[in-house]
């Protein structure tokens, strides 16, 4: 429903990935796209998750040691943001620079605002992959079967379950 409410609602455009897009073509799909919101059940969260891995496990030291860095100080900033903190740390800031909006333009989110996942539980090490790369991926909580999410983490009261 939610894919038919937002157009007519508010003017949207929607997208859908290619049916084999668990397989690989996802990310090109939203390269093509660059979408302002993205949704995603928790197993196209996972995929890209194990992609990102298998991609990292082959760059060089020296990338694997920056990344690695990046986020550890991705989580932290962010788990603190999380908790009311409003400071942005300069690593956080050079991070940014030089990891997180290359990681972003490379899955074709760099214009995407809020990312969301629903349908069925996805795990926290899942959440906490992204959130350490400045990803933040809401959840939303509702029945397909009766109009979608109901609920939704918002960005200003958004906690991650343990």
């Amino acid at each position: 429903m939610i894919d038919i409410w937002l157009p007519v609602t508010f003017g949207v455009e929607t997208y859908f990935a290619q049916p084999d897009a668990l397989k690989g073509s996802l990310v090109d799909t939203l390269r093509e796209v660059r979408p302002t919101a993205f949704m995603g059940v928790p197993r196209v969260w996972e995929k890209m998750q194990e992609r990102m891995k298998s991609v990292g496990a082959k760059s060089s030291t020296l990338r694997k040691k920056i990344a690695v860095w990046a986020k550890a100080v991705g989580l932290e900033t962010n788990l603190k943001r999380m908790n009311g903190s409003v400071e942005l740390p300069m690593n956080y800031r050079l991070a940014r620079a030089l990891v997180y909006k290359k990681v972003r333009k490379a899955l074709g989110l760099d214009r995407c605002t809020k990312c969301y996942t629903g349908a069925a539980p996805i795990t926290k090490d899942t959440l906490e992959f992204f959130l350490s790369l400045d990803i933040v991926v809401y959840e939303l909580y509702g029945m397909s079967e009766s109009s979608g999410p109901h609920t939704v983490s918002h960005p200003t009261s958004y906690r991650m379950s343990r």
